[in-house]
């Protein structure tokens, strides 16, 4: 994951309260990022990144080419008129929820093939 995800992960596992720890283990935000960096390496602060990358890019193609397709198949069919908001939105909203279903699986690829914790 990024270095925010990544922080976001971590911070919950520091804030655990048990008797022997006298001390939290992350700070905050910079500090995890730091204490990170230094005991598992700089590197580890962008594990998953490609993942997310390509999740991103695989839901964001996806809905936005189909939006736009068809938007643009709409006004061209009706002279050129603007499609009217609400169904603007319904298409905003239908598209979403395909891209959403279609790019979901690269959410799972990187964890059930043991290639990030």
């Amino acid at each position: 994951a990024p270095p925010p995800q990544l922080v976001t992960n971590h911070l919950p596992q520091g804030q655990v309260a048990d008797a022997r720890l006298t001390s939290l283990k992350y700070r905050g935000m910079f500090h995890t990022l730091v204490t990170v960096g230094r005991t598992e390496g700089v590197m580890s602060l962008f594990t998953g990144a490609k993942f997310a990358l390509l999740r991103q890019g695989t839901y964001g193609t996806i809905r936005l080419g189909i939006y736009y397709s068809i938007k643009d198949r709409w006004e061209r069919n009706n002279t050129g008129l603007k499609m009217p908001l609400p169904h603007l939105v319904l298409l905003g909203g239908t598209a979403g929820v395909i891209g959403s279903y279609v790019s979901l699986p690269s959410l799972y690829y990187p964890s059930t093939f043991g290639l990030i914790p």
